[in-house]
């Protein structure tokens, strides 16, 4: 168990001795370590876009000692080598990397690859990639009918596309469950307000998931429920079941609402609306203050 009271205090001092913390994450958003000096970094973000991190970070000290930074992000692909000779970096495990300065929010990135430089056994330096936490919503599929997603699921160790007789099996044996995909356009169509339609489609789309994944509390990813009050223009949406950001970043843009995400603390001032005791990926839904000109 963490002492969230305790690490804030010692990110507190790290930002007011050094103008910043920089920590690894684990799949959970509840923090590993702190990362080793940073050679470079680069981490723009706008108001619309998930934005990008590019940080390179010292991972071997003068004395040849290896940061355990590595271990995480490294490790099991650690002596493997790209033709352009640098280490394949680990792809099995969500990981994040947070940035706290003082007086700005938090920022967290999810681990998309990292890239090591250095001898084959001891890197010298990683380069952690990263996009912005709203890129996790094109991991979730927009529902076109998310109340006939399934909780339980079924075995199936062949495909059920063809002969029965052909035999065709799975490599590995897979567990589905059952859902419906609505054809017709208008019996998915969701009408109202940009900044709730567009709300109303994420929360929906989310909960269904993870109820599949018989997760029914603490959600990992939430939508805050507070409406900003401002004017927002009328759009249909036609959920198609594809990348749910894919589905909704268009209409969103075009109708001025900002979609963002922050990962919440249990340390962190609470979020009206929402109960939350465990790290959460809160995503918000505003309408800009000024609307695109149609």
């Amino acid at each position: 168990m963490i002492d969230w009271t305790a690490h804030r205090k010692h990110r507190e001092r790290i930002i007011a001795d050094t103008g910043q913390w920089i920590g690894l994450l684990d799949a959970d958003g509840n923090p590993l370590m702190d990362l080793p000096p940073v050679v470079s970094m680069a981490a723009p973000e706008t108001r619309t876009d998930p934005g990008s991190l590019e940080l390179t970070v010292l991972c071997r000290s003068s004395r040849g000692i290896i940061h355990p930074v590595v271990t995480e992000l490294i490790a099991k692909q650690l002596g493997v080598l790209s033709p352009e000779g640098r280490l394949v970096p680990v792809a099995d495990r969500t990981r994040f990397v947070a940035i706290e300065r003082a007086g700005v929010p938090r920022r967290v990135y999810w681990v998309t690859h990292t890239v090591a430089r250095g001898d084959a056994d001891a890197p010298a330096t990683l380069t952690i990639h990263g996009v912005g936490l709203t890129k996790l919503l094109s991991r979730f599929p927009a529902m076109s009918a998310p109340t006939t997603w399934q909780q339980s699921f079924t075995r199936f160790e062949r495909d059920w596309v063809g002969p029965e007789n052909t035999k065709v099996t799975f490599s590995q044996p897979r567990e589905l469950a059952g859902m419906k995909m609505v054809t017709v356009a208008d019996g998915a169509t969701l009408d109202g307000p940009a900044e709730a339609t567009i709300r109303r489609l994420i929360a929906e789309s989310l909960a269904a998931a993870f109820r599949v994944a018989g997760i029914t509390k603490d959600l990992p990813i939430q939508v805050a429920t507070t409406p900003t009050g401002r004017p927002s223009p009328r759009i249909l949406l036609r959920p198609t079941d594809g990348p749910l950001l894919e589905e909704i970043a268009q209409p969103a843009a075009a109708a001025g609402v900002i979609i963002t995400a922050r990962m919440w603390w249990p340390d962190d001032p609470p979020i009206v609306g929402l109960t939350l005791a465990l790290p959460t990926v809160v995503v918000m839904v505003e309408q800009a203050k000024e609307t695109p000109s149609p």
